[in-house]
This record gives structure tokens, sequence and C-alpha cells, in this order.
């Protein structure tokens, strides 16, 4: 098989689950009141994408490089991942605050599901 056969099969495959994942979001989206932020859609593109290209770089990085310059590579990425997810905590710790909602809310709530 030739080697861009190898990498559009995984990076088609990807695009697939992307369209799927993103249709699944908008049915939820649908039915629950508020807007979908690009988050959601964006960390999956990127998951996929990450998913198709990872093991071509694993292997070039393998034959070219040495054995074990994709295990580097790879704790790098995750390095990077943390310093950024740190950097952003404060934002990241904000988008999943629980929403302040009163004792009278959830009376009704619970009169609402109990009928």
């Amino acid at each position: 098989m030739r080697l861009g056969v190898r990498v559009l099969i995984p990076v088609r495959q990807g695009q697939r689950i992307q369209i799927l994942a993103i249709k699944n979001a908008a049915e939820v989206n649908n039915r629950e009141p508020g807007r979908l932020s690009q988050f959601p859609r964006l960390a999956a593109f990127l998951r996929f994408a990450g998913g198709a290209v990872g093991p071509y770089v694993a292997l070039k990085l393998s034959e070219n490089v040495s054995p074990h310059a994709p295990f580097w590579f790879g704790a790098c990425a995750v390095l990077v991942g943390v310093v950024i997810l740190v950097a952003g905590r404060r934002t990241v710790s904000g988008a999943f605050a629980p929403a302040a909602h009163s004792l009278e809310e959830a009376e009704v709530e619970l009169v609402g599901d109990a009928a």
C-alpha cells in the first residue's frame, strides 16, 4: 500500500467521525436551550487530526531519528499541553463553575419531575 493511501485512510475516517460528532452535538443543542460553543468542535477536530497524523509522525521519527524519539516527542507534547492548561486555568475553571440556582427553582424542578 502506498504511503499516501496509508495517510489518507485515517484522515478520511477521522473526518467522518468528526462529522458524526458535530451532528450529535447539534442534535443535543436543538433539544436544550443555549448555544453550543465552538470549543467542543475544535477539540474533536484536533483529537481526530492528531490521531490521523500521529502514527505517521511516530514512524518517521523512529526511522530517521531513533526508536526512542516518538516517546520523547509524545512526552514533550503532553508537557506542552500541561503548560497550556496551567496557563489558562483561570479561564477553564470559570467555564466549569456551577451556575447559581435558587431554592425556589429547585423546588419547582422537583415538583415538575414528580408530576
